[in-house]
């Protein structure tokens, strides 16, 4: 669940808006995350979407192996959708930087 200003943005909100980013652009979104962004006004919902062959899979496994050196364990591990860390921002933010995006200004 996500919230900017009280709205409380679902699941399944987040899905339709990558559903409807697929129906008209004709990418497949292999994965994606989003981050709300509240430094500027209005806040607004950041998303940071994979498409297909977009980023090498063992760039991805990074944030797996970082997440298992800091002590979780890899069966409690899930996909993030949210972007909710300093850390995670920082590392997927990278991730956009690295493969010609730009990620969004803070």
């Amino acid at each position: 669940m996500l919230s900017i200003a009280g709205e409380k943005t679902n699941e399944e909100a987040v899905r339709w808006v990558v559903d409807e980013f697929m129906r008209k652009t004709d990418e497949t979104v292999v994965d994606y995350s989003v981050f709300a962004s509240v430094d500027t006004e209005p806040g607004h919902y950041v998303f940071l979407m994979e498409t297909d062959g977009m980023v090498p899979r063992e760039k991805l496994g990074e944030y797996r192996d970082l997440m298992i050196l800091k002590g979780t364990s890899p069966n409690q591990l899930k996909p993030v959708r949210v972007i909710d860390t300093p850390m995670k921002e920082k590392f997927f933010f990278g991730l956009v930087e690295d493969y010609g995006g730009e990620a969004p200004t803070q």
